[in-house]
């Protein structure tokens, strides 16, 4: 695509002559610079749009991250599809070939290392820890995931009377959780399941409220500018919340 915009735009020659001569002079480190782009940054940018999705993310959040930056450390141990394509197109010595390899990797290293970093830090840390605890309430973890019941119900603040209840209902839900079909919405099936387990329900409603992004909310404000103009700004408080909820939930009245 770059040689293309090269050879067909008309208009700033001199600009056009000096990013042509960078091409070719350079074709080879740029090339090994973006199929390392692609390889270690594919599954961030495919984490970012799962971690803005509409469903029980919470649950899945702590999964999504782990399997980024176990992809970007594979990425670092010598799995680099893209990279390696264009180090045998190229056909280099065995040198030669180990410098690209390393270039690719010194390329996107300082990224790898920004996001432990990040991720060391607070209230990223913290964050990380709750996630990691909500995997509970993912079905299809939840029979191979460890967790501390306890440990869950003091960080979510659930009240003692509602934990003690929930801990009775734990045999259902394992067992409604072995039925659970991957690909499914896991917040269906807690409100399918609502009235077998009504405190893990409860419990799960609570931690459905954290959310890794602020997708969620920015969604609902954006439906609220679309409703409401300038025109309709006198608007009675229950009016407006009833008449988002119906359009979020893609209902009519």
């Amino acid at each position: 695509h770059v040689q293309t915009f090269l050879d067909e735009c008309e208009s700033a020659p001199q600009t056009i002559s000096k990013l042509r001569s960078i091409v070719q002079e350079k074709e080879k480190d740029l090339l090994t610079e973006m199929s390392a782009t692609v390889d270690f940054g594919l599954h961030l940018v495919k984490a970012t749009y799962l971690l803005e999705a509409d469903d029980f993310v919470g649950s899945v959040s702590y999964k999504i991250v782990d399997e980024v930056m176990k992809h970007m450390e594979l990425f670092l141990s010598g799995i680099h599809p893209n990279v390696t394509s264009i180090v045998t197109r190229y056909n280099s010595s065995l040198q030669e070939s180990k410098e690209m390899i390393e270039y690719a990797c010194t390329c996107v290293r300082p990224a790898h290392e920004y996001l432990e970093q990040k991720l060391r830090e607070e209230p990223q840390a913290t964050s990380l820890a709750l996630f990691k605890l909500l995997r509970f309430f993912d079905p299809v973890t939840v029979g191979i995931s460890e967790y501390d019941f306890d440990t869950l119900i003091r960080a979510l603040q659930v009240p003692s009377d509602i934990g003690e209840h929930a801990r009775s209902e734990l045999a259902s839900y394992f067992t409604l959780a072995s039925e659970f079909k991957q690909g499914s919405s896991t917040w269906d099936f807690w409100k399918a399941h609502s009235d077998t387990m009504p405190n893990l329900f409860h419990i799960a409603s609570m931690a459905a409220l954290y959310q890794p992004s602020f997708a969620a909310p920015e969604r609902v404000f954006s439906i609220l500018n679309d409703m409401f103009r300038d025109d309709r700004t006198g608007c009675l408080e229950d009016n407006v919340e009833t008449s988002i909820m119906l359009k979020f939930n893609n209902r009519t009245a």
